[in-house]
């Protein structure tokens, strides 16, 4: 139980390289919980998957950190990319299946509108 402790003390850390903070770890992931049964409180089957401090890419070469602004264009890119790439990777999630990156929700048609397209 060390290794999740670790993990969530981490996810409450200010930032990459904050001291970690397990307690506010537990709230900010109590926040996601809470977050969840509202939303989806009529839904049987929910999961989510907290991305957090995401890092992406180089470092600035004089500093060793990318600036905030590099980072979040970084961070952009990487989501706009599992945002292409999770359609085309999964082949059977059923339409009722709500899955969001960003706010946006994907639709993974990737491969049945290629069959159609290649048998046109």
């Amino acid at each position: 139980h060390q290794d999740i402790a670790a993990c969530i003390a981490k996810y409450g850390a200010p930032q990459a390289g904050s001291p970690l903070n397990l307690s506010i770890g537990i709230e900010r992931l109590c926040r996601k919980f809470d977050d969840i049964c509202y939303r989806f409180h009529d839904c049987d089957h929910v999961f989510e998957i907290v991305l957090d401090k995401v890092v992406h890419g180089m470092n600035n070469e004089k500093t060793g950190a990318a600036s905030s602004n590099e980072h979040r264009v970084r961070v952009q890119e990487y989501m706009r990319a599992l945002q292409e790439e999770l359609p085309k990777t999964y082949l059977h999630i059923p339409d009722d299946f709500e899955f969001l990156i960003d706010g946006k929700k994907l639709a993974f048609k990737h491969w049945p509108t290629r069959l159609v397209e290649l048998s046109v």
